[in-house]
């Protein structure tokens, strides 16, 4: 694993403060393609084969990756309109979600035991190498 990706996840990991207290039903992967919109407006969340019960925060990473700061932030006051619960550091634990695909894939490969999918978790988590 390359240090960098290491020295992150690990001050993120003992970082209590990026945290929720809390868990909640997810979703899992709310992105585009799991949305079925009529122009504007959100008719439905579509694919829940990856729900759980677990960090709220999932269920906002990606849109945390693909917007502005400010509609991120618009985006989170309505959900607290609508009866959710964020916490201080929301914003900033969406982004490190972001950052662990690469330990995603290598768990998934060690389980499923693809040899392919591990070289690319590989590469991944130690890209300059």
């Amino acid at each position: 694993m390359a240090p960098n990706l290491l020295r992150r996840w690990t001050a993120w990991l003992d970082d209590d403060s990026y945290w929720p207290s809390f868990s909640t039903v997810t979703h899992g992967e709310v992105y585009p393609a799991h949305q079925l919109m009529d122009g504007p407006v959100k008719l439905s969340v579509l694919d829940w084969t990856t729900a759980a019960i677990g960090d709220p925060a999932r269920d906002f990473m990606f849109h945390h990756a693909s917007v502005s700061a400010s509609a991120f932030e618009n985006t989170s006051a309505r959900s607290v309109d609508a009866g959710g619960r964020i916490w201080p550091r929301f914003a900033d634990h969406c982004a490190e979600l972001c950052s662990t695909p690469p330990v995603e894939l290598g768990l998934y490969a060690l389980q499923a035991g693809a040899p392919g999918h591990m070289s690319a978790a590989r590469i991944q988590l130690n890209p300059q190498k």
